[in-house]
Protein backbone atom coordinates (compact mmCIF):
# COMPACT_ATOMS: atom_id res chain seq x y z
CA UNK A 1 0.00 0.00 0.00
CA UNK A 2 3.12 2.68 0.99
CA UNK A 3 4.38 1.46 -2.21
CA UNK A 4 0.96 2.65 -4.54
CA UNK A 5 0.10 6.03 -2.12
CA UNK A 6 3.95 7.06 -2.72
CA UNK A 7 4.24 10.93 -3.05
CA UNK A 8 5.28 10.29 -6.69
CA UNK A 9 2.03 8.66 -7.34
CA UNK A 10 -0.04 11.64 -5.55
CA UNK A 11 1.53 14.12 -7.58
CA UNK A 12 1.24 12.33 -11.20
CA UNK A 13 -0.14 8.65 -11.30
CA UNK A 14 0.21 8.03 -14.75
CA UNK A 15 4.40 8.78 -14.21
CA UNK A 16 5.67 5.48 -13.73
CA UNK A 17 7.77 5.56 -10.21
CA UNK A 18 8.49 1.72 -9.11
CA UNK A 19 12.23 2.30 -10.03
CA UNK A 20 12.47 5.82 -7.65
CA UNK A 21 10.42 3.96 -4.69
CA UNK A 22 12.16 1.13 -4.34
CA UNK A 23 15.78 2.07 -4.72
CA UNK A 24 15.70 6.07 -3.31
CA UNK A 25 14.13 4.74 -0.02
CA UNK A 26 18.23 3.44 1.01
CA UNK A 27 19.51 6.27 -0.59
CA UNK A 28 16.99 8.22 1.58
CA UNK A 29 17.93 6.23 4.69
CA UNK A 30 21.37 6.46 3.50
CA UNK A 31 21.15 10.14 3.74
CA UNK A 32 19.36 10.68 6.84
CA UNK A 33 22.21 8.72 9.12
CA UNK A 34 24.70 10.41 7.40
CA UNK A 35 23.76 13.85 7.64
CA UNK A 36 22.55 13.36 11.52
CA UNK A 37 26.28 12.31 12.07
CA UNK A 38 27.33 15.45 10.09
CA UNK A 39 24.72 17.70 12.11
CA UNK A 40 26.21 16.50 15.26
CA UNK A 41 29.69 17.04 14.09
CA UNK A 42 29.13 20.68 12.74
CA UNK A 43 27.62 21.55 16.70
CA UNK A 44 30.57 20.30 18.22
CA UNK A 45 32.47 22.41 15.92
CA UNK A 46 30.45 25.48 16.21
CA UNK A 47 30.20 25.13 20.27
CA UNK A 48 33.99 23.96 21.19
CA UNK A 49 35.48 26.43 18.97
CA UNK A 50 35.43 30.35 17.64
CA UNK A 51 33.79 31.22 14.51
CA UNK A 52 37.38 32.25 13.44
CA UNK A 53 38.23 28.60 13.59
CA UNK A 54 35.02 26.95 12.27
CA UNK A 55 35.77 29.64 9.32
CA UNK A 56 39.39 28.17 8.80
CA UNK A 57 38.29 24.32 8.75
CA UNK A 58 35.31 25.41 6.33
CA UNK A 59 37.84 27.38 4.17
CA UNK A 60 40.51 24.21 4.13
CA UNK A 61 37.36 22.19 2.76
CA UNK A 62 36.48 24.68 0.47
CA UNK A 63 40.45 25.08 -1.20
CA UNK A 64 40.75 20.90 -0.90
CA UNK A 65 37.12 20.35 -2.92
CA UNK A 66 38.46 23.09 -5.67
CA UNK A 67 41.47 20.92 -6.21
CA UNK A 68 39.76 17.68 -5.92
CA UNK A 69 37.05 19.17 -8.61
CA UNK A 70 39.72 18.29 -11.41
CA UNK A 71 40.39 14.91 -10.40
CA UNK A 72 38.55 12.86 -13.23
CA UNK A 73 35.39 12.46 -11.29
CA UNK A 74 33.36 12.28 -14.62
CA UNK A 75 34.98 8.32 -14.22
CA UNK A 76 32.21 7.63 -12.11
CA UNK A 77 29.51 8.78 -14.23
CA UNK A 78 30.95 6.21 -17.19
CA UNK A 79 31.05 3.32 -14.79
CA UNK A 80 27.49 4.03 -14.15
CA UNK A 81 26.79 4.26 -17.64
CA UNK A 82 28.96 0.89 -18.33
CA UNK A 83 27.99 -1.03 -15.24
CA UNK A 84 24.58 -0.85 -16.77
CA UNK A 85 24.98 -2.63 -19.75
CA UNK A 86 27.33 -5.72 -17.69
CA UNK A 87 30.81 -4.24 -18.92
CA UNK A 88 32.17 -5.18 -15.93
CA UNK A 89 35.80 -4.51 -17.20
CA UNK A 90 35.01 -0.45 -16.49
CA UNK A 91 35.60 -0.74 -12.77
CA UNK A 92 39.40 -1.91 -13.17
CA UNK A 93 39.61 0.05 -16.73
CA UNK A 94 38.37 3.35 -14.53
CA UNK A 95 41.35 2.67 -11.28
CA UNK A 96 44.25 2.43 -13.69
CA UNK A 97 42.91 5.41 -15.44
CA UNK A 98 42.60 7.61 -12.45
CA UNK A 99 46.11 6.91 -10.69
CA UNK A 100 47.28 8.67 -12.89
CA UNK A 101 46.29 11.81 -11.07
CA UNK A 102 46.97 11.12 -7.46
CA UNK A 103 50.64 12.82 -8.09
CA UNK A 104 48.96 15.81 -9.34
CA UNK A 105 46.70 16.28 -7.14
CA UNK A 106 48.66 15.67 -4.13
CA UNK A 107 51.15 18.24 -5.09
CA UNK A 108 48.16 20.81 -5.66
CA UNK A 109 47.28 20.68 -2.30
CA UNK A 110 50.70 20.73 -0.94
CA UNK A 111 51.11 24.26 -3.33
CA UNK A 112 47.30 25.31 -2.12
CA UNK A 113 49.03 24.61 1.42
CA UNK A 114 52.45 26.25 0.91
CA UNK A 115 50.84 29.62 -0.81
CA UNK A 116 48.38 30.15 2.51
CA UNK A 117 50.94 29.56 5.13
CA UNK A 118 52.78 32.35 3.09
CA UNK A 119 50.33 34.90 2.45
CA UNK A 120 48.36 34.00 6.45
CA UNK A 121 51.11 32.18 8.40
CA UNK A 122 48.47 29.77 9.21
CA UNK A 123 49.95 26.80 10.91
CA UNK A 124 46.21 25.34 11.42
CA UNK A 125 45.46 25.88 7.24
CA UNK A 126 49.46 23.98 6.18
CA UNK A 127 48.46 20.98 8.68
CA UNK A 128 45.02 20.17 7.36
CA UNK A 129 45.73 20.65 3.77
CA UNK A 130 48.39 18.42 3.74
CA UNK A 131 46.37 15.75 5.42
CA UNK A 132 43.71 16.05 2.83
CA UNK A 133 46.25 16.27 -0.03
CA UNK A 134 47.58 12.50 0.92
CA UNK A 135 44.48 11.16 1.80
CA UNK A 136 41.39 12.66 -0.40
CA UNK A 137 42.51 11.74 -3.68
CA UNK A 138 42.59 8.34 -2.30
CA UNK A 139 39.56 8.19 -1.23
CA UNK A 140 38.08 9.48 -4.75
CA UNK A 141 39.43 6.93 -6.29
CA UNK A 142 39.27 4.05 -4.11
CA UNK A 143 35.19 5.19 -3.89
CA UNK A 144 34.86 3.98 -7.75
CA UNK A 145 33.44 0.60 -6.84
CA UNK A 146 30.46 2.32 -5.48
CA UNK A 147 29.53 3.70 -9.03
CA UNK A 148 30.06 0.43 -10.69
CA UNK A 149 27.08 -0.71 -7.73
CA UNK A 150 25.16 2.21 -8.84
CA UNK A 151 25.08 0.85 -12.29
CA UNK A 152 24.09 -2.30 -11.08
CA UNK A 153 21.39 -1.20 -9.17
CA UNK A 154 22.61 -2.42 -6.24
CA UNK A 155 20.90 0.53 -4.00
CA UNK A 156 20.50 -1.13 -1.05
CA UNK A 157 23.80 -2.73 -0.66
CA UNK A 158 25.70 0.57 -1.54
CA UNK A 159 23.44 2.38 1.23
CA UNK A 160 24.33 -0.03 3.60
CA UNK A 161 28.10 -0.26 2.78
CA UNK A 162 27.97 4.16 3.03
CA UNK A 163 26.33 4.10 6.46
CA UNK A 164 28.63 1.77 7.80
CA UNK A 165 32.02 3.49 6.01
CA UNK A 166 30.33 7.40 7.01
CA UNK A 167 29.60 6.04 10.74
CA UNK A 168 33.36 4.76 11.34
CA UNK A 169 34.52 7.63 9.82
CA UNK A 170 31.95 9.91 11.49
CA UNK A 171 32.03 8.22 14.81
CA UNK A 172 35.76 8.51 15.04
CA UNK A 173 35.83 12.24 14.15
CA UNK A 174 33.18 12.83 16.78
CA UNK A 175 34.89 10.82 19.72
CA UNK A 176 38.52 12.81 19.15
CA UNK A 177 36.39 16.05 18.89
CA UNK A 178 34.81 15.67 21.88
CA UNK A 179 37.49 14.25 23.94
CA UNK A 180 40.41 15.94 22.32
CA UNK A 181 39.17 19.14 20.86
CA UNK A 182 41.55 19.48 17.63
CA UNK A 183 39.45 19.65 14.92
CA UNK A 184 43.07 18.61 13.29
CA UNK A 185 43.32 14.92 14.43
CA UNK A 186 39.68 14.69 14.25
CA UNK A 187 39.85 15.39 10.67
CA UNK A 188 42.87 13.06 10.24
CA UNK A 189 40.86 9.96 12.05
CA UNK A 190 38.19 10.54 9.49
CA UNK A 191 40.01 10.89 6.49
CA UNK A 192 42.54 7.34 6.99
CA UNK A 193 39.23 5.78 8.47
CA UNK A 194 37.58 6.01 4.75
CA UNK A 195 40.78 5.64 2.86
CA UNK A 196 40.90 2.42 5.00
CA UNK A 197 37.59 0.89 4.83
CA UNK A 198 37.15 2.16 1.02
CA UNK A 199 40.21 0.29 0.37
CA UNK A 200 39.07 -2.99 1.63
CA UNK A 201 35.80 -2.85 -0.12
CA UNK A 202 37.21 -2.09 -3.59
CA UNK A 203 39.31 -5.19 -2.95
CA UNK A 204 36.52 -6.82 -2.51
CA UNK A 205 34.50 -6.01 -5.63
CA UNK A 206 37.26 -6.56 -7.64
CA UNK A 207 37.77 -10.01 -6.13
CA UNK A 208 33.84 -11.12 -5.95
CA UNK A 209 33.59 -10.49 -9.85
CA UNK A 210 36.47 -10.76 -11.28
CA UNK A 211 37.27 -8.40 -13.65
CA UNK A 212 40.76 -8.94 -14.51
CA UNK A 213 39.67 -11.60 -16.58
CA UNK A 214 37.58 -9.36 -18.55
CA UNK A 215 39.48 -7.47 -21.45
CA UNK A 216 37.55 -5.38 -23.29
CA UNK A 217 38.47 -4.33 -27.11
CA UNK A 218 40.71 -1.31 -27.62
CA UNK A 219 38.04 0.46 -29.02
CA UNK A 220 35.71 0.25 -26.11
CA UNK A 221 38.71 1.24 -23.60
CA UNK A 222 38.99 4.04 -25.95
CA UNK A 223 35.58 5.23 -25.71
CA UNK A 224 35.80 4.63 -21.69
CA UNK A 225 38.54 7.07 -21.69
CA UNK A 226 37.12 9.56 -23.80
CA UNK A 227 33.82 9.65 -22.00
CA UNK A 228 35.67 10.08 -18.62
CA UNK A 229 37.03 12.77 -19.64
CA UNK A 230 34.00 14.73 -21.43
CA UNK A 231 32.25 13.65 -17.98
CA UNK A 232 34.82 15.28 -16.06
CA UNK A 233 35.15 18.36 -18.02
CA UNK A 234 31.54 19.20 -17.22
CA UNK A 235 31.62 18.15 -13.84
CA UNK A 236 34.86 19.71 -12.66
CA UNK A 237 33.36 23.40 -13.56
CA UNK A 238 30.91 22.67 -11.06
CA UNK A 239 32.43 20.73 -8.44
CA UNK A 240 35.20 24.02 -8.44
CA UNK A 241 32.34 26.72 -7.87
CA UNK A 242 30.67 24.97 -5.62
CA UNK A 243 33.74 25.51 -2.92
CA UNK A 244 34.94 28.52 -4.46
CA UNK A 245 32.19 31.06 -2.96
CA UNK A 246 33.96 30.28 0.18
CA UNK A 247 37.38 31.53 -1.17
CA UNK A 248 35.93 34.70 -2.29
CA UNK A 249 34.39 35.66 0.44
CA UNK A 250 37.66 35.26 2.64
CA UNK A 251 39.31 36.87 0.18
CA UNK A 252 36.78 40.08 0.26
CA UNK A 253 34.84 39.72 3.67
CA UNK A 254 37.66 37.48 6.20
CA UNK A 255 37.79 33.93 7.47
CA UNK A 256 34.43 34.67 9.91
CA UNK A 257 32.33 35.55 7.24
CA UNK A 258 33.19 31.96 5.99
CA UNK A 259 31.51 30.36 9.00
CA UNK A 260 28.28 32.93 8.07
CA UNK A 261 28.05 31.63 4.73
CA UNK A 262 28.69 27.70 5.54
CA UNK A 263 25.29 27.65 8.40
CA UNK A 264 23.64 30.47 6.12
CA UNK A 265 23.68 27.38 2.98
CA UNK A 266 23.97 24.57 4.91
CA UNK A 267 20.90 23.73 4.97
CA UNK A 268 20.00 23.98 1.13
CA UNK A 269 23.38 22.03 0.28
CA UNK A 270 22.70 19.03 2.35
CA UNK A 271 19.28 18.89 0.69
CA UNK A 272 20.99 19.98 -2.72
CA UNK A 273 23.32 16.97 -2.04
CA UNK A 274 20.72 14.26 -1.03
CA UNK A 275 18.27 15.68 -4.53
CA UNK A 276 21.51 15.46 -6.35
CA UNK A 277 21.79 11.46 -5.27
CA UNK A 278 18.06 10.69 -5.99
CA UNK A 279 18.64 11.94 -9.41
CA UNK A 280 21.65 10.18 -10.09
CA UNK A 281 19.45 6.63 -9.48
CA UNK A 282 18.36 7.38 -13.22
CA UNK A 283 20.53 7.49 -15.15
CA UNK A 284 21.12 3.81 -15.49
CA UNK A 285 17.18 3.85 -15.97
CA UNK A 286 17.79 6.38 -18.50
CA UNK A 287 20.27 4.50 -20.65
CA UNK A 288 17.98 1.86 -21.15
CA UNK A 289 15.48 3.49 -21.92
CA UNK A 290 14.83 4.64 -25.94
CA UNK A 291 14.50 8.25 -26.87
CA UNK A 292 10.32 7.68 -27.75
CA UNK A 293 9.96 6.26 -23.92
CA UNK A 294 11.64 9.33 -22.35
CA UNK A 295 9.83 11.53 -24.31
CA UNK A 296 6.51 10.53 -23.51
CA UNK A 297 6.81 11.21 -20.17
CA UNK A 298 9.08 14.31 -20.49
CA UNK A 299 6.26 16.46 -19.56
CA UNK A 300 4.92 14.99 -16.83
CA UNK A 301 8.11 14.64 -15.08
CA UNK A 302 8.49 18.51 -15.70
CA UNK A 303 5.82 19.19 -13.74
CA UNK A 304 6.07 16.76 -11.36
CA UNK A 305 9.62 17.53 -10.22
CA UNK A 306 8.99 21.60 -10.93
CA UNK A 307 6.25 20.86 -8.43
CA UNK A 308 8.42 19.25 -6.15
CA UNK A 309 11.33 22.10 -6.05
CA UNK A 310 8.85 24.54 -5.21
CA UNK A 311 7.72 22.44 -2.45
CA UNK A 312 10.88 22.09 -1.46
CA UNK A 313 11.79 25.99 -1.68
CA UNK A 314 8.95 26.73 0.50
CA UNK A 315 9.36 24.42 3.21
CA UNK A 316 12.92 25.55 4.00
CA UNK A 317 12.20 28.87 3.61
CA UNK A 318 9.38 28.44 6.74
CA UNK A 319 11.57 26.49 8.55
CA UNK A 320 14.65 28.94 8.48
CA UNK A 321 13.73 30.64 11.68
CA UNK A 322 13.17 27.61 13.63
CA UNK A 323 16.38 25.73 12.17
CA UNK A 324 18.34 29.01 13.60
CA UNK A 325 17.23 29.01 16.70
CA UNK A 326 16.60 25.27 18.01
CA UNK A 327 20.03 23.98 15.88
CA UNK A 328 22.21 27.37 15.55
CA UNK A 329 21.10 29.67 18.10
CA UNK A 330 24.53 31.48 18.31
CA UNK A 331 23.87 32.75 14.81
CA UNK A 332 20.82 33.92 15.03
CA UNK A 333 21.71 36.85 12.67
CA UNK A 334 22.22 34.12 9.53
CA UNK A 335 18.27 33.34 9.17
CA UNK A 336 17.86 35.70 6.91
CA UNK A 337 20.62 34.44 4.88
CA UNK A 338 18.77 30.99 5.29
CA UNK A 339 15.84 31.93 3.84
CA UNK A 340 17.42 33.81 0.95
CA UNK A 341 19.46 30.55 0.23
CA UNK A 342 16.53 28.52 -0.08
CA UNK A 343 16.18 29.91 -3.45
CA UNK A 344 19.20 27.16 -4.53
CA UNK A 345 16.53 24.35 -4.06
CA UNK A 346 14.54 26.02 -7.04
CA UNK A 347 14.38 23.70 -9.98
CA UNK A 348 17.20 21.21 -8.68
CA UNK A 349 15.44 17.72 -9.35
CA UNK A 350 14.50 19.63 -12.50
CA UNK A 351 17.86 19.88 -13.82
CA UNK A 352 19.57 16.60 -12.43
CA UNK A 353 16.38 14.89 -14.96
CA UNK A 354 17.13 16.89 -17.88
CA UNK A 355 20.91 16.53 -17.39
CA UNK A 356 20.73 12.85 -16.80
CA UNK A 357 18.77 12.58 -20.30
CA UNK A 358 21.83 14.02 -21.70
CA UNK A 359 24.67 12.14 -19.61
CA UNK A 360 22.81 8.80 -20.28
CA UNK A 361 22.39 8.82 -24.20
CA UNK A 362 26.07 10.61 -23.95
CA UNK A 363 24.92 14.06 -25.14
CA UNK A 364 28.15 15.65 -24.01
CA UNK A 365 28.69 18.10 -26.59
CA UNK A 366 25.62 19.45 -25.73
CA UNK A 367 26.01 20.02 -22.24
CA UNK A 368 29.35 21.70 -23.14
CA UNK A 369 27.80 25.10 -23.76
CA UNK A 370 25.58 25.13 -21.16
CA UNK A 371 28.24 24.36 -18.23
CA UNK A 372 30.84 26.56 -19.73
CA UNK A 373 27.81 29.33 -19.81
CA UNK A 374 26.62 28.77 -16.39
CA UNK A 375 29.63 28.86 -14.58
CA UNK A 376 31.23 31.54 -16.06
CA UNK A 377 28.52 33.88 -15.49
CA UNK A 378 28.67 32.38 -12.06
CA UNK A 379 31.94 32.91 -11.00
CA UNK A 380 31.60 36.49 -12.40
CA UNK A 381 28.60 37.01 -10.32
CA UNK A 382 30.00 35.78 -7.18
CA UNK A 383 33.33 38.43 -7.44
CA UNK A 384 30.93 41.24 -8.35
CA UNK A 385 28.18 40.50 -5.90
CA UNK A 386 30.15 39.60 -3.30
CA UNK A 387 32.28 42.51 -3.01
CA UNK A 388 29.38 45.02 -3.64
CA UNK A 389 26.75 43.21 -1.39
CA UNK A 390 28.44 40.50 0.95
CA UNK A 391 27.16 36.97 1.77
CA UNK A 392 24.06 38.26 -0.15
CA UNK A 393 25.15 38.59 -3.34
CA UNK A 394 26.73 35.47 -2.85
CA UNK A 395 23.36 33.36 -2.43
CA UNK A 396 21.95 35.59 -5.29
CA UNK A 397 24.74 34.31 -7.40
CA UNK A 398 24.26 30.62 -7.02
CA UNK A 399 20.11 31.16 -7.61
CA UNK A 400 20.83 33.28 -10.49
CA UNK A 401 23.09 30.59 -12.08
CA UNK A 402 20.76 27.73 -11.03
CA UNK A 403 18.09 29.15 -12.98
CA UNK A 404 19.72 30.69 -15.69
CA UNK A 405 21.32 26.77 -16.30
CA UNK A 406 18.25 25.59 -16.29
CA UNK A 407 16.53 27.20 -18.59
CA UNK A 408 19.11 26.48 -21.41
CA UNK A 409 19.51 22.65 -19.99
CA UNK A 410 15.45 22.21 -20.45
CA UNK A 411 16.10 23.78 -24.40
CA UNK A 412 18.64 21.63 -25.32
CA UNK A 413 17.08 18.40 -23.60
CA UNK A 414 13.68 18.55 -25.23
CA UNK A 415 15.96 19.87 -28.79
CA UNK A 416 17.30 16.35 -28.22
CA UNK A 417 14.25 14.13 -27.68
CA UNK A 418 12.53 15.99 -30.47
CA UNK A 419 15.38 15.54 -33.12
CA UNK A 420 16.12 11.88 -32.39
CA UNK A 421 12.52 10.85 -31.93
CA UNK A 422 11.67 12.29 -36.07
CA UNK A 423 14.42 10.29 -36.99
CA UNK A 424 13.38 7.06 -35.34
CA UNK A 425 10.00 7.49 -37.07
CA UNK A 426 11.24 8.31 -40.34
CA UNK A 427 13.26 4.87 -40.35
CA UNK A 428 10.64 3.37 -39.26
CA UNK A 429 8.35 4.70 -41.91
CA UNK A 430 11.26 3.77 -44.58
CA UNK A 431 11.42 0.40 -43.39
CA UNK A 432 7.74 0.22 -43.56
CA UNK A 433 7.99 0.97 -47.27
CA UNK A 434 10.23 -1.75 -48.07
Amino acid sequence: MSYKMSLFTILYNKVKNSYFCQNGFWVTLAFCFDNAFALAFQLLLINFFSKEIYGNYQLCIALSGTVMAFSLSGVRVAVVNYSAQNKDWCLAEALKFQWKIIIALCFAHFGVAWFYFQQKNNVFLLIMLLILGFTSPLINILNTYSSFLQGKKEFKKLSLISLGINFGANFSSLVSIFFLRDPIISIATSQFVRVFMNGILTFRTMRTINIYNIQPETSERKVFRRQSLHFSFLSSMGSALLHIDKVVVDYFLGVSSVADLTIATGITSRIRSFLKNISTIQIPKLAGQSVIEIKKDFSKYIIMLTTMDFLCVLFTYLSSPYIVRFIFPNYADTTGLLQIASGELIFLMLNGYLGGILKAKAQLRSLYPIVVSQYTIKLFLYIILTKYFGITGTIISRILAIIFGTGIISIYAWRYLSIETKKLEKNKTVNQSH
